[in-house]
């Protein structure tokens, strides 16, 4: 409750404890609220000066006006009431547009914030590191060369593997034939797949990452597909799997590092750190 002081409240007077009278009236805020706004409007204050003496002479305008007004110290009490409830309510709108308060951070127009995007890394590694550290290892060029005797031991009519294939022996080698004798002429084998790394759960969420994988075709079938000896070439990142034109950007790079490993090189093995 709060003390209200208008034109109508003035006329009651109120009894402290301490036996002082206070002129005025205990409203709620909302009624004190509306008292105050009947005050601040004078249309609507002739409309009930008219309203409650409806028959009453049209007399002097001072005196009624008189009879009814407070006195200059409870009209200055009561325009300071009225201008605290004007601060609070246009308190809101007070802050302008072009305020530093709304501005969470300063603008500059000759100067471009740098936005950030989450992009997916593709990562990939050498061939030509791969196949000197592959050629290194124990047993390899070993194995290359008793399979690669064994093939050419088996008859031509039953093909065993894909060296029996015409395709195989059709190809054609950038080399001199005289110069490329021990020479193992290496084939690899490309296998693009995707896979969800989240276990394929159907509830779960679907994602697609691709692996880029070169598989040796001279090692025998029982050693060609070990993960010791395939060759990742390249891991796709997801969420999901790239387009054919996306495909052709991300094995650019792989032919290039192939067409570069074409032809006769030297490089150590295991038995021949020389090469």
């Amino acid at each position: 409750m709060q003390l209200c002081q208008c034109h109508r409240c003035i006329l009651n007077a109120i009894t402290c404890h301490d036996g002082t009278e206070i002129q005025g009236k205990y409203l709620s805020d909302w009624n004190k609220r509306k008292h105050l706004t009947e005050s601040r409007n004078p249309s609507i204050l002739s409309l009930m000066q008219s309203n409650n003496n409806p028959s009453s002479p049209a007399g002097p305008e001072s005196n009624e006006t008189s009879s009814l007004s407070p006195t200059s110290e409870d009209k200055s009490e009561t325009q300071c009431d009225s201008t605290s409830e004007n601060d609070l309510e246009a308190e809101p709108t007070s802050i302008s547009q072009g305020s530093s308060m709304l501005q969470p951070y300063r603008m500059t127009t000759n100067h471009f914030t740098h936005i950030s995007l989450p992009c997916g890394y593709y990562i990939t590694q050498s061939m030509d590191s791969w196949i000197k550290w592959f050629l290194g290892l124990k047993g390899i060029k070993d194995a290359i060369e008793s399979w690669a005797r064994d093939v050419n031991k088996s008859n031509n009519n039953n093909i065993i593997n894909i060296q029996n294939g015409r395709g195989w022996k059709e190809i054609s080698w950038d080399y001199d034939s005289n110069g490329s004798r021990g020479a193992l002429k290496l084939c690899f084998s490309l296998f693009v797949d995707w896979f969800n790394p989240r276990h394929n759960k159907l509830a779960g969420k679907q994602q697609s990452t691709g692996i880029v994988a070169l598989a040796c075709l001279n090692l025998p079938p029982r050693l060609r597909n070990k993960l010791a000896h395939v060759f990742v070439a390249g891991i796709m990142p997801g969420p999901l799997a790239p387009n054919m034109t996306t495909i052709s950007h991300l094995l650019q790079w792989l032919v290039d590092n192939l067409s570069k490993l074409k032809g006769l090189m030297k490089i150590p093995t295991f038995k021949k750190p020389e090469g």
